[in-house]
């Protein structure tokens, strides 16, 4: 068959292993039309209740369609969450992709993306349009207050991220060093062109390196590593084991698959192509869809790469990008969408130049995590025992803890708004005091994080009322 043929068939078959634990509920749909509708039906509340980052996403989608839908067993959802969070891109969004793939295959998986994705991202392109004609420099001393409360919640956001992904994946000292040798990297030289990939690539190689001099034999199966999964014959090696099934909706073959991956990959070269454009629209989408391609750890660690390739290089300001972070962090659906709001303000000018901007930063940030997941699910169901790539990640998300931690510093120095150019938030004990609260009401006191940036607005303003009356 050819790769056409399978793609189609992928659209209409609706064989998957489901989860016999709950009510599957009515037979599966077996029209296309029928699959079109369940769809939409499924994820048309998604983009609206998912408050919380990727964390908060994941138990949503698991609620949702294993729980809920039975669409996919619990085996097939743990499957398809590692391996999302070992790609590059957003490991929320692929996860919410990949489960209408296998359930209705191919188009009804895009169809989801764009309802997953695309409320989130006309309120970022609008907003990033609404701060391309407000002079920052001419807000009332209100709105300054507020935009500056709201940038320390923000920065507490960053560190509660930063806090999170440590505790999660620096888990000895090898991933400790390089943690902290890609932090200390990115703040002294932030603006060095594919600094971040470099780290990325090299924290990987010392890992897999560390395993080859201590003469590690890489297992068949990443369960029976006991530095990589759980022991074998335990519950989680059961449920890790309980994979993707040949019947599923995934109907294109390994080789389709490698076509996909290996067009993610080329179409980062488009630059090569035309050395000598001058086009900010080309500028736009190649550098949006670098970072999406080598972004590994998925909505956190977007923002040191958005702001390597935004900030640092003059396209944005500091408070606009702090801006822009605070009202993403307040809004559900995924994080990349931020990147809308930057395409918005980089193509500043006209609506339609800022519309055009936004709309090619979407894309671009999302389309190689997608083609990427697409082309490795129907490969990892082939040969899905690859210990030494789980290694290898184990590099990458080391060094995109220290980018994260590493972008607190970034935000940190100049994120107050109030002259020709931002000022440490040191210099503002209340604002210090702010960052410092909303970190503990967010990470300890487990406060929504959309309740946080109310009160920290709330608080700002409660400033501005001390020091105008």
């Amino acid at each position: 068959m050819s790769s056409v043929g399978m793609m189609e068939a992928a659209m209409t078959e609706t064989r998957f292993e489901v989860n016999n634990n709950h009510d599957p509920g009515p037979g599966p749909t077996t029209s296309f039309k029928g699959l079109l509708y369940e769809t939409i039906w499924a994820y048309a509340p998604l983009p609206w209740i998912t408050f919380g980052g990727p964390q908060a996403h994941v138990a949503v989608l698991f609620n949702e369609f294993v729980v809920k839908r039975s669409w996919i067993s619990e085996g097939v959802f743990a499957e398809l969450l590692a391996i999302s969070a070992a790609l590059p891109g957003p490991a929320s969004t692929q996860l919410a992709f990949s489960i209408a793939l296998i359930h209705a295959g191919v188009l009804c998986a895009l169809l989801s993306f764009f309802i997953w994705s695309l409320p989130g991202a006309i309120i970022m392109t609008a907003f990033g349009y609404v701060v391309t004609r407000v002079d920052m420099g001419a807000l009332p001393p209100s709105a300054l207050f507020i935009h500056n409360s709201l940038t320390a919640v923000a920065i507490a956001l960053v560190a509660s991220a930063a806090y999170k992904l440590g505790g999660k994946l620096l888990v000895d000292r090898t991933c400790m060093i390089l943690a902290c040798s890609a932090g200390v990297a990115i703040i002294n030289l932030p603006g060095v062109p594919y600094m971040i990939p470099s780290l990325m690539m090299a924290a990987g190689a010392i890992t897999v390196l560390e395993g080859l001099l201590a003469g590690r034999r890489w297992p068949i199966n990443a369960a029976s590593d006991p530095l990589l999964g759980p022991e074998p014959g335990s519950e989680q090696t059961r449920v890790a084991s309980f994979g993707l099934l040949p019947n599923s909706a995934i109907s294109y073959s390994p080789g389709t698959g490698s076509v996909l991956v290996l067009t993610a990959i080329l179409l980062a070269l488009v630059p090569l192509a035309f050395p000598n454009h001058h086009s900010l629209y080309l500028h736009v989408f190649t550098k949006f869809y670098l970072v999406g391609l080598i972004i590994f750890g998925g909505g956190p660690v977007v923002i040191p790469l958005l702001f390597n390739y935004t900030v640092s290089n003059g396209w944005l300001s500091d408070h606009e990008f702090l801006l822009g972070l605070t009202l993403i962090n307040a809004l559900p659906g995924p994080n990349f969408n931020f990147a809308c709001y930057c395409g918005a303000l980089v193509s500043r000018g006209s609506i339609l130049s800022s519309i055009t901007g936004g709309v090619l930063a979407w894309i671009a940030i999302f389309t190689p995590g997608l083609l990427v997941k697409a082309g490795v699910l129907p490969i990892w169901q082939q040969h899905r025992n690859m210990v030494m790539a789980k290694t290898l990640f184990k590099g990458f998300n080391s060094a995109a803890v220290g980018l994260v931690f590493g972008a607190i510093y970034l935000l940190w120095k100049e994120a107050v708004v109030g002259g020709q150019s931002g000022q440490s938030l040191e210099m503002y004990p209340i604002l210090v005091s702010t960052s410092a609260v909303s970190f503990v009401a967010i990470e300890f006191l487990t406060f929504p994080v959309l309740a946080v940036i109310v009160l920290g607005g709330v608080a700002g303003y409660v400033q501005f009322l001390l020091n105008f009356t």
